[in-house]
This record gives C-alpha cells, sequence and structure tokens, in this order.
C-alpha cells in the first residue's frame, strides 16, 4: 500500500486506537461476552412483539427489522440472568431501534426490558461489533446497580482535525422496565496537534492529543442516586503526557437522569 493510502485510512487506524484504549483504560471485571444466539434474539423479539425480525443467515442489512449489531452478556451477581442487547434497521433513515433486555435464562423468560432508537450521523454508524455491554460496579444507590452499553461507529469519521471514540449509556433496572440514567457519555476524544487533517498527503510529522474519560461513583447522593465523576485525562500519541491538568466533572442525578452533554465537547 502506498503513502497516500496509508494516510487516506489514518482516522480509521486512529479510531481503533481508540477503542482499544478505552477498553483498556475503564477495564469490565466480567469480559465475557459475544454476540447473542439466534434463540435469545428471537425470544426477546417474540416478547417486544417485533414481526418480522431477521437475524443469522436471514439478516440482509437493507431491509426493516434486519438485525444489525447484537451483544450478550451475563449479570455479574446472578449468573442465571443474561442482558441481551441488539440493534435492527427501521424505515426512518440514519436511525436503527435499539433493544436491551434482561433474560431469566433458567426459565427462558424475559423479566425487564428497554426498546428506543439510535440516532446516526456523520461521527455514528452502526454495525456489527458496535455494540459493547459493560458490568463494572455501577452501584448507583442500595439495590440499584447500573450497567453501561457502549456505542462505536464501524466506519471513518472522514477527512477530519480530530474526532470520538465511543459513548456509553447507563442503563438501570425498575421491575420490569429498563431505563437509560446516563446517555451520551464520550469515552475518549482525539485531535491532530500535528499533521492533520486525517486524509492530508505528503511527508509530515503526525502528533495527535487524545483524551480518555474515566468514571468512578461517589458517596454523595442526590435525588436518591449517588453522584458520577468524569476524568478527562489527556495523553499525546497514547503514551506521552499532555501539558494538559486532568479535569474533573460531576455528574448529580436529576430526578430523571444524569445531564452529560458538555462533556468531551
Amino acid at each position: 500500500m502506498d503513502k497516500i493510502s496509508v494516510l487516506r485510512n489514518f482516522s480509521i487506524i486512529v479510531f481503533s486506537i481508540l477503542v482499544c484504549h478505552s477498553a483498556r483504560g475503564q477495564a469490565d471485571s466480567h469480559p465475557d461476552q459475544g454476540p447473542c444466539t439466534d434463540a435469545s434474539l428471537k425470544l426477546v423479539s417474540q416478547h417486544l412483539k417485533i414481526k418480522e425480525i431477521n437475524f443469522g443467515d436471514d439478516s440482509h442489512s437493507d431491509v426493516n427489522n434486519d438485525v444489525i449489531a447484537s451483544t450478550c452478556k451475563r449479570w455479574p451477581s446472578d449468573k442465571s440472568l443474561m442482558i441481551v442487547s441488539f440493534a435492527y434497521t427501521s424505515e426512518v433513515e440514519y436511525q436503527k431501534h435499539l433493544v436491551v433486555s434482561l433474560v431469566d435464562t433458567a426459565k427462558t423468560k424475559v423479566v425487564a426490558s428497554y426498546k428506543g432508537v439510535i440516532g446516526e450521523d456523520a461521527i455514528l454508524t452502526i454495525g456489527a461489533g458496535s455494540l459493547r455491554l459493560d458490568t463494572a460496579r455501577y452501584d448507583l444507590g442500595p439495590g440499584i446497580r447500573a450497567f453501561g452499553l457502549d456505542f462505536s461507529t464501524v466506519y471513518s469519521q472522514g477527512c477530519v482535525d480530530g474526532g470520538l471514540g465511543p459513548t456509553r449509556t447507563l442503563f438501570v433496572r425498575e421491575g420490569e422496565t429498563i431505563r437509560p440514567v446516563l446517555e451520551g457519555l464520550y469515552l475518549s476524544t482525539w485531535t491532530f496537534i500535528k499533521g492533520g487533517p486525517s486524509c492530508a498527503s505528503g511527508d509530515r510529522e503526525i502528533v495527535i492529543e487524545t483524551t480518555s474519560y474515566a468514571m468512578s461513583i461517589l458517596n454523595t447522593v442526590s435525588n436518591g442516586f449517588r453522584d458520577l465523576r468524569i476524568t478527562a485525562i489527556s495523553s499525546v500519541d497514547n503514551d506521552k503526557k499532555s501539558p494538559k491538568r486532568p479535569v474533573v466533572y460531576r455528574l448529580k442525578y436529576n430526578g430523571k437522569a444524569y445531564p452529560a452533554e458538555h462533556i468531551g465537547l
């Protein structure tokens, strides 16, 4: 491959590095997850009355109700429970349906579920491998343990001077309902300090600054849920310390959600 071709694909390479870096920086204590089985997808889709859903060998990625991404994982404290998450196509352009369910595998029964949508744009395009579950200990209150679902794009973000890594949504179970309490938290961002944009050709020095966002749970409580601390730490070329000092954000639950729109922008 010639140098120009390498540079044209540079943004894809950078994004892949960021995904791996983020996964290492916020390690999940239960990494055993993978694509959902056809049986799990069928059970959940029947429970939610999703008609004519296509998965496995029947998926074509260009028709409605076609599953294009899925990930399943055992609940850490109860191995009989399985988190089943998948995205499937819709009749609306640049939009995918999202399903997150908790399945009792011993009883072959869906015990809680959520159904929403994922908006796509130039930054985020959902495809195989776009979903990842995070079951670290997000204990937001007595008997309230959240879990995360990360969304990552499957395509290059184009000719850019910077970009975004995966985003995380935190969900909690409330009886038979699963609902998001934190949405769209960036796990990483990156920008060229030298050598941008990503599609530029020719010999040049390339220096990239990456900012990773780490989440921790505080002891203080707002409206019944513990506060979250998000720490932004920057590095240059993923291993050299940035001159920027870490930035700490404090998120307080407002009774419905943790507002996080201002972080990473």
